[in-house]
């Protein structure tokens, strides 16, 4: 099912690559509304909270399940009628997928965003304005739950010690109320106050009954980083570590977010990136998993706040994007021929060679 994070699936879409996707004014903004509304101004909110403010302050009725009577859209999130004010929810949506969606809603009302998209799906949206009213709705909800300061000074913290200890995202999830998506992107503190330009985003979806596996989300801060893989219609790279903690969701069965830590460097040795990611099993379909990833480039700037970069406890993998342009020749996780790197080099063979004969 589409995601229901605030990201645009990639940063020359227009809006979070200008600011590495960091904005003040939302973040502003999601500190005003807690005021306004007598919120504590640092603490996780409550579902009860956020409801208190949608049905009191902006008198919009909320149904659980009102998505089940249209069964077309059992695959959305939510669905807002602006004539009735009713939010329609997700029967299967889990508590923190819930609290995500009410925070969403309040943003649209709070930052009075027109146009807007009414569905929880890119299909509803039609032109840019709303591509961007979207955004900041889905920027904002992350900021309401996670507030600024206080997660920064927690991540601080953790990234100061020379091990990561894994189960902190867990208990990060659990003590603000959010989902993996939603604690991974509000990472994106760390652009702004840390300076680092070079992170990554993504979220990869893998169905049990295809065998697939879909980039469904991907933001990438700078252009010269290695991107848009999921534009490519090719077979993900399964080294990366959100392919990997998918699988030990689904041979081990866990129902609680599985974590991890990774050093993923590319094949050709120009750049490396430090990976944290969760997956999980999708609460929508039983076949469905989904894992998220966060990547920082190992540089010298990254090294100043990550202090557990070097910790040899920390696997490392050498990566690509798709296998279709894979060198990795020995890899036993390669999912289809390199046929993309074997036309580049066939290329360049005959252009070798015409300049040899021709010289």
């Amino acid at each position: 099912m589409p995601g229901g994070g605030p990201l645009l699936p990639v940063s020359h879409a227009g809006l979070p690559g200008l600011n590495n996707n960091y904005f003040p004014e939302l973040e502003e903004a999601a500190r005003a509304c807690r005021a306004q509304f007598g919120l504590h101004p640092v603490a996780p909110l409550t579902l009860a909270q956020l409801k208190r403010i949608l049905i009191n302050e902006y008198g919009i009725r909320m149904i659980p399940d009102g998505l089940n009577q249209y069964p077309e859209l059992e695959h959305l999130r939510s669905v807002y009628l602006p004539k009735s004010r009713e939010l329609l929810l997700n029967a299967h949506l889990s508590t923190e997928q819930t609290a995500f969606q009410i925070s969403k809603e309040i943003g649209f009302h709070f930052l009075q965003l027109d146009p807007r998209p009414f569905a929880s799906t890119s299909q509803s949206i039609t032109t840019f304005q709303q591509v961007l009213n979207n955004f900041k709705a889905g920027y904002f909800a992350v900021a309401l739950m996670i507030e600024e300061h206080s997660f920064l000074r927690e991540l601080e913290a953790a990234c100061a010690s020379i091990t990561f200890d894994n189960d902190i995202l867990l208990r990060w999830m659990t003590a603000y109320g959010v989902s993996p998506d939603v604690l991974l992107q509000r990472f994106n503190v760390i652009t702004a106050h840390w300076k680092l330009d070079h992170v990554f985003f993504q979220r990869l979806v893998f169905r049990a009954d295809d065998q697939q596996y879909r980039l469904d989300k991907e933001l990438h801060l700078h252009r010269e980083d290695r991107q848009y893989a999921g534009r490519l219609n090719e077979e993900y790279c399964r080294r990366w570590l959100s392919t990997q903690l998918i699988r030990e969701v689904m041979e081990s069965g866990i129902t609680e977010p599985k974590t991890g830590l990774m050093r993923a460097g590319f094949h050709d040795g120009k750049e490396s990136y430090l990976c944290l990611g969760l997956a999980r099993a999708s609460s929508f379909r039983p076949d469905e998993f989904v894992g998220v990833m966060i990547g920082v480039r190992i540089d010298r700037q990254s090294r100043k706040y990550f202090r557990f970069m070097d910790d040899p406890a920390i696997p490392s993998k050498m990566v690509n994007l798709t296998c279709e342009r894979c060198a990795i020749m020995s890899c036993s996780e390669r999912a289809a021929p390199p046929v993309v790197l074997q036309r580049k080099q066939q290329r360049q063979a005959i252009r070798d060679r015409i300049k040899k004969i021709t010289g």
